[in-house]
């Protein structure tokens, strides 16, 4: 699964918390975001929306398998995707 979590909660063993999301699939919606944890053998592509001091931003980020990460600050993430190309 691809597991996102909404806050920093990161000991040593990885997140306690209850993920915001769980996917091994293609996904759109929107989840509080923090953290990621990519544990599937496919790539994922996060599709993520912010807004700063007003002004909306949107990214995306690649997690290959075994990845893991945090976005910075709390974000949005709004679709999940598999890619078959490299990150």
């Amino acid at each position: 699964m691809l597991c996102i979590w909404p806050n920093w909660n990161h000991p040593p063993e990885g997140p306690t918390s209850t993920p915001s999301l769980t996917t091994d699939s293609e996904w759109t919606g929107n989840v509080p975001a923090f953290n990621f944890y990519n544990y599937t053998a496919k790539k994922a592509e996060i599709t993520w929306s912010y807004t700063y001091l007003g002004t909306p931003l949107t990214g995306t980020i690649c997690v290959v398998p075994g990845g893991d990460g945090d976005l910075y600050v709390p974000m949005h993430v709004a679709k999940v995707t598999w890619q078959p190309r490299s990150c």
